[in-house]
């Protein structure tokens, strides 16, 4: 289980912190009360955002500032690597590093990298500031805003407009692809407290469905009437929340 925290007015995050926890069952003998349900684990300084590698629990994938990201061994709590981005990186706003489906890429602030080489695969070229894009479950594409790029050649494919300045999230069946609108620069400026302005949030009221393989085709924008925080699935992709 990951936490992550931010200090009140925290713009420059420079407090920013992780922490891995182990999750005892609830039935076991060292599972006494509520409160021993959850061990710390190891605290991890400078972290703006902390993902799970897909296919196995020994990889945490963490955001930190100045465009890079590190990957941390879960068990130790040690760095494996981290991927400091070339001169000239792309400075997202919304940036978060992201695992490809089978765990050995990583897109971060629009560089794509082999987490087990020293350098860089790719810089991908910059249309948007906000998004700072993800990996589509065909293992072939890139989406970053409303690019979507080929891997294999670097080349760009297609523009889809709906998609901009949308995060993407894909169901558990990986078939079909959520888009939350980012709530827009000027009212993150004026209106957002500070210390959501570096995060994944907030959202408009609405998001957009997309068929999540071909062309990537609309399936329809629905409005839940509040702004979101966040949206997730249940594992059977029968109920989402909001």
């Amino acid at each position: 289980e990951v936490s992550n925290s931010t200090g009140e007015g925290d713009i420059d995050r420079p407090n920013n912190s992780c922490t891995i926890w182990g999750v005892r069952n609830p039935g076991s003998s060292e599972a006494g009360n509520s409160r021993d349900l959850l061990e710390q684990r190891h605290a991890l300084q400078g972290v703006d955002h902390a993902v799970f590698s897909y296919l196995s629990d020994d990889k945490l994938l963490c955001t930190m500032p100045e465009h890079k990201s590190s990957i941390v061994d879960c068990y130790t709590g040690k760095t494996v690597t981290v991927l400091a981005n070339p001169p000239g990186s792309n400075g997202y706003y919304k940036n978060h590093a992201v695992f490809n489906f089978t765990d050995d890429l990583v897109l971060n602030d629009g560089v794509l990298w082999d987490y087990r080489t020293p350098t860089a695969i790719h810089k991908f070229d910059k249309f948007n500031n906000f998004v700072s894009g993800v990996f589509a479950p065909s293992g072939i594409d890139i989406i970053i805003n409303t690019e979507v790029w080929d891997m294999r050649t670097f080349k760009l494919l297609n523009t889809i407009n709906s998609l901009d300045n949308c995060l993407l999230k894909y169901n558990h069946s990986k078939d079909v692809m959520y888009g939350l609108s980012h709530v827009k620069q000027e009212i993150l400026d004026h209106e957002i407290s500070p210390s959501y302005k570096h995060v994944l949030g907030p959202f408009e009221s609405t998001f957009k469905t997309f068929a999540a393989d071909g062309g990537y085709p609309s399936l329809g924008t629905y409005d839940v009437g509040k702004q979101i925080v966040d949206l997730n699935f249940c594992r059977r992709d029968k109920l989402l929340v909001t």
